[in-house]
């Protein structure tokens, strides 16, 4: 199939870079959006994530990440990433970042178990995500990094994810702590 030929079939598509000029009708192409122009049609759970809006609860059916292991290494989950209802993150003689603020959940009731033997655990939420801390340390910590984080800072939105965050710090530690969304995490 030659250039033309093909051009001619694709002529209703618009935007055909390869057409020779004057081969294909120019009233029949559709504009061409410039490469820093916003879609019109956007998936809901994907939009930007503002402030002041809940967290993203993903469509039914969505899989999500369900472990987050960092064995005499590191591992981050940070940014937008899928959490499953139930994640389980260890840092063994090593460590692990589990950033909830850009998460997207799959269930309004989230369990994130954490396991910090000899390394530790930072779970960071924002400041409007209802979170329950339930863990064990023994002979290292579990917890909040500062008690007043405890409440949400901004009473959380309606259809927000709950997150119950469990588990054991033992020779290290398992912390959570709330900070904005955009704020650096170190």
């Amino acid at each position: 199939m030659h250039t033309d030929e093909l051009a001619a079939l694709l002529s209703d598509v618009g935007g055909w870079p390869f057409a020779p000029s004057g081969s294909v009708d120019q009233s029949t192409r559709l504009p061409v959006l410039p490469p820093s122009a916003e879609p019109a049609i956007r998936d809901a759970w994907q939009a930007d994530q503002d402030a002041n809006l809940p967290a993203r609860i993903a469509p039914e059916g969505t899989p999500g990440t369900s472990i987050s292991i960092g064995v005499m290494s590191g591992v981050d989950r940070v940014g937008e990433w899928v959490v499953a209802p139930t994640h389980v993150a260890v840092g063994f003689w090593g460590g692990a970042t589990i950033d909830l603020r850009d998460a997207v959940f799959t269930s309004p009731e989230t369990t994130i178990t954490c396991i910090g033997v000899m390394g530790g655990v930072e779970v960071i939420v924002p400041p409007d995500m209802d979170v329950r801390v339930n863990g064990f340390g023994f002979m290292g910590g579990f917890g909040w990094e500062k008690l007043d984080q405890a409440r949400p800072a901004v009473p959380p939105a309606p259809g927000s994810p709950r997150v119950t965050i469990n588990g054991l710090g033992f020779w290290g530690g398992v912390g959570v702590v709330r900070r904005a969304r955009g704020e650096a995490i170190n």
